[in-house]
C-alpha cells in the first residue's frame, strides 16, 4: 500500500484546468446559441408583425376613401364634405397616426329631414336593389355634411329609418388628445373641423354603411425588461363615445387592439398628378406642418388626381447579438430627417410599401 502513488498536485491543476477549458467552452456554445436563438425569434417574430401589419394597413388604406369620396357630393351638400375617408394625424416629432375608413357601395342613402342628434335617423331607405346588402341591426355606418361627420352604430332598422345607438363610434372633433410620454408631448387631433355631434346635416347628406373604420395610434411605454421605451401600434375600431379623445388610456373604452409591438416611427404620405397626362408629381407627407393638407387632401382624391400612398415603417428587432447597448441611426424617411434611436439592444428594419386606393362612384 505504501508504494502506490496517487496524482501530484501538477497532474492535478492540469486536469482541473482542461476541464474547465472544456466547461469554458460547452458554457461559451450554449451562450452563442441562446443569443442566436433569441436573435432568430425576434428576426421571425418582426417579420411576421410587419407582414401583418402591412397586409392589415394595406388593406385599409387601399380602400380609404372609397364611396366615401362621391363623385356627385358637392351637388347635394353646396360643398366639399370634411371627411372623405382619410384624414391625418400627426405631429411631426412622432409617429403619425391615420384615420381610415371606406363604405358599402350597394348601402348608400340619404337623409330626409336634418338630423342635430338623437337616436334615429330618417333616410330615403334602407333597402337596397341587392341581396344580402340591406342596412341591418349592429352595421356601422356614417352621415357626412359640410363641416363635420358622425359615425354610429346601428340598434335597429326600419325601411325609412335608422336607429342608432346613443354612443357613437366616433364623430369629427373627438380625437384632441395631448399625451406626455418619456418628456414628449404628443398632440393626435382632429379639432380642426367642428365636432361632429353639434353639427346640423341637412336634408340629402349622405348616409353611408361602412365596411371599415379604423384610427391607427402610436402608442408608447416604458419597458423595464428591455430598459427602453417601446412604441406598438394600436388600431381603434370603436371610439364608443370617448369623448376625452385619449383612448390610449388605460381607462378608455375605445374597442382597440395592437396590431404590432415593435412599431418605431411610422411616416405616411401621399403621390398625386394634378396636371396628368403631366407625369409632375406632388408629394405631401401627412405632417402637421402641411399647410392645408386636409383640405388639399380632399381636392386631390375627389379630382381623381390621387395616384398611391406611401408608408415608411421603421420596426425594431427585441435583441441582437451583443452584450452591451448601442444607437443606431436610421435615415431619413417620409418628413423625418435621419436621427438617432434610443440605445438599447436591438437592430432596425425599414419596410416601405406602396398603395393604389381605389374608388367607387356613386349615383343619387
Amino acid at each position: 500500500m505504501k508504494n502506490e502513488k496517487g496524482f501530484t498536485l501538477i497532474e492535478m491543476m492540469i486536469s482541473t484546468s482542461l476541464v474547465l477549458l472544456v466547461m469554458l467552452g460547452i458554457f461559451v456554445m450554449i451562450d452563442f446559441h441562446v443569443e442566436l436563438s433569441k436573435n432568430q425569434n425576434a428576426r421571425a417574430r418582426l417579420q411576421q408583425e410587419s407582414r401583418f401589419f402591412l397586409s392589415n394597413f394595406a388593406s385599409d388604406l387601399k380602400n380609404a376613401g372609397s364611396v366615401i369620396t362621391l363623385a356627385h357630393t358637392g351637388g347635394f351638400l353646396a360643398a366639399p364634405p370634411d371627411f372623405n375617408g382619410i384624414y391625418p394625424l400627426n405631429n411631426t416629432d412622432y409617429a403619425d397616426g391615420i384615420i381610415v375608413a371606406d363604405a358599402d357601395p350597394n348601402a348608400v342613402t340619404q337623409l330626409t329631414q336634418e338630423y342635430t342628434g338623437g337616436g334615429v335617423l330618417l333616410v330615403k331607405s334602407t333597402v337596397v336593389p341587392y341581396p344580402g346588402v340591406a342596412w341591418n341591426t349592429d352595421d356601422k355606418g356614417i352621415v357626412i355634411s359640410p363641416t363635420g361627420y358622425y359615425v354610429f352604430s346601428v340598434t335597429s332598422v326600419d325601411t325609412n329609418s335608422i336607429a342608432i345607438r346613443s354612443t357613437p363610434v366616433y364623430y369629427s372633433g373627438m380625437l384632441n388628445v395631448t399625451q406626455t410620454t418619456s418628456g414628449r408631448t404628443v398632440d393626435y387631433n382632429d379639432d380642426s373641423v367642428p365636432t361632429g355631434d353639434t353639427v346640423t346635416y341637412p336634408v340629402n347628406a349622405p348616409v353611408m354603411r361602412i365596411s371599415n373604420f379604423s384610427i391607427y395610434l402610436v402608442d408608447e411605454a416604458y419597458n423595464w425588461k428591455l430598459q427602453r421605451d417601446i412604441r406598438s401600434l394600436i388600431k381603434i375600431t370603436d371610439a364608443n363615445g370617448d369623448s376625452s379623445g385619449n383612448f390610449l388610456a388605460a381607462d378608455s373604452q375605445a374597442v382597440k387592439g395592437i396590431i404590432a409591438e415593435n412599431i418605431w416611427d411610422f411616416q405616411v404620405s401621399y403621390f398625386c398628378y394634378p396636371n396628368f397626362p403631366d407625369v409632375s408629381i406632388k408629394n405631401t407627407y401627412f405632417t402637421a406642418s402641411s399647410s392645408g393638407l386636409v383640405d388639399d387632401l380632399l381636392t386631390d382624391i375627389q379630382s381623381r388626381f390621387l395616384k398611391e400612398v406611401r408608408v415608411a415603417i421603421v420596426a425594431l428587432t427585441e435583441e441582437y447579438s451583443g452584450k452591451d447597448k448601442r444607437a443606431e441611426q436610421i435615415p431619413a424617411i417620409g418628413d423625418r430627417d435621419a436621427y438617432m434611436l434610443p440605445l438599447g439592444k436591438y437592430d432596425y428594419r425599414l419596410f416601405t410599401m406602396s398603395i393604389e386606393p381605389r374608388n367607387f362612384n356613386i349615383f343619387f
